[in-house]
């Protein structure tokens, strides 16, 4: 046997036994299914940068100033795809732990929302200076979209696996006479089991916001952020540390961008207050770590340097759906949104797509750091707005078309690293890759 069919066989053997874990594998096919929402959801935010904004778009020449008319509409698709993906997400989850337990899968997905929902803020605060702070009824986004996906994962798997496991136990249902509909006798059936399935997550939830002034959720969200930040400082260690961070979330279906976020800008700040300081008193500017060198280089064309995975199936694979997938994912993937290939390959829990991502995001951050300390490319005093396309983004942050040479570099070595990778999924099933 070849090194290269060991390889794919280790591989193989890996996403096989993702498969055969009833969590693992509901999680990736719950992201699965939703993908042709999260493509939608990319291309209006993709439509509404390039057409709609009145900074980057069209919509900033006179001409074409009436296209701002229609971003509200491009918007309105973008937050009901994708700043309510957890809710769709925990559904989902639910859905498919339940049809493996053997419980109504109706009642499971709603009782995964329905419980994850318990958790979540339910109040917003609006702080107004001058006066008291306002308090006004609603669910935070940032609980609901990608930032909260974790903790509907989490709570959708804990809160199905009590439900079935109350479903078993026939003390606690309903029985109704034979003569009643059937829908009507299983809606009793579920009556108490989902009954104490709420009121454990609810309270739970009310007993720890009591106690610490924090809601559940925002405590499991935020349990993720404060390790990373005794160790992120400036320099070479800390913007590595941070763009493994990123890669590892996304990987485990975080937004990962979003949740390193808190503590990425205030260093990226701190960092370009640094340069413009240094530039304005006629010094080199020295420190690397602006949201310009996290935008341009670290996430280049999307997260994991997606946009040369795009590239190689495009050429290599010889599957359908892979190249049917990565198609609709250049686009958007030139001006840096990578989720339709992160959620619809899925990179998410794929062992095959997950190794190269990691180590193609690694490989950026470091050659990027390099040419920067070396001077090659100058530090970025400019800061780059979020939606510019490949190569236009490096020139308009640096300056400079040796900024857009270290671009064609590191796509040329993501492109090598996610080759072997695309290649050995050609010799999987559809259920080893994740493509179910």
């Amino acid at each position: 046997m070849s090194f290269f069919d060991s390889f794919a066989n280790k591989i193989g053997h890996t996403a096989e036994a993702i498969n055969q874990n009833k969590y693992l594998y509901s999680i990736k096919t719950a992201f699965t299914v939703y993908m042709p929402f999260i493509i939608v959801g990319s291309f209006a935010t993709l439509f509404n940068t390039i057409l709609c904004s009145e900074e980057v778009g069209l919509a900033q020449f006179a001409a074409f100033s009436f296209l701002s008319a229609i971003g509200p509409a491009f918007t309105a698709i973008n937050y009901a795809t994708m700043s309510t993906m957890s809710i769709a997400i925990a559904f989902l989850i639910g859905k498919i732990i339940g049809q493996r337990n053997g419980v109504d899968e109706n009642y499971s997905a709603l009782v995964a929302v329905v419980s994850f929902l318990t958790i979540v803020p339910q109040t917003i605060v609006t702080v107004v200076e001058g006066m008291e702070d306002i308090l006004t009824s609603g669910i935070v986004t940032t609980s609901i979209n990608a930032q909260g996906l974790f903790v509907a994962m989490l709570i959708a798997i804990l809160s199905v696996e009590l439900f079935s496991w109350l479903m078993k136990k026939e003390k606690l249902k309903i029985r109704m006479p034979e003569s009643v509909p059937s829908g009507i006798a299983r809606s009793f059936n579920s009556l108490i089991p989902v009954l104490l399935v709420l009121l454990v997550f609810s309270i739970i939830s009310t007993v720890i916001f009591n106690w610490t002034g924090n809601y559940l959720s925002d405590i499991i969200y935020n349990t993720l952020q404060v390790p990373m930040q005794k160790v992120m400082q400036n320099g070479p260690v800390g913007i590595i540390l941070l763009a493994f961070a990123s890669a590892i979330f996304w990987v485990f279906g975080l937004h990962g961008n979003m949740v390193i976020m808190p503590i990425l800008s205030p260093l990226a700040l701190a960092g370009l207050a640094d340069l413009i300081a240094q530039v304005q008193a006629g010094e080199a500017a020295t420190n690397p770590l602006t949201m310009t060198f996290f935008r341009v280089y670290v996430v280049m064309g999307g997260a994991g340097v997606t946009i040369a995975l795009i590239l190689s199936l495009l050429v290599f694979s010889k599957r359908e759906d892979q190249k049917l997938i990565s198609k609709l994912a250049l686009i958007p993937g030139i001006f840096g949104i990578n989720e339709p290939l992160v959620y619809g390959l899925p990179i998410v829990m794929n062992p095959i797509f997950a190794i190269p991502f990691i180590l193609s995001q690694l490989m950026a951050t470091v050659v990027a750091y390099i040419a920067t300390v070396t001077q090659i490319i100058p530090a970025a005093s400019v800061e780059v707005p979020f939606g510019l396309p490949l190569f236009v983004n490096a020139f308009v942050g640096y300056q400079s078309l040796a900024a857009i040479l270290v671009q064609v570099v590191i796509l040329v070595l993501a492109f090598l690293i996610y080759t072997p990778f695309v290649l050995a999924s050609n010799r999987m099933r559809g259920s080893e890759t994740g493509n179910k």
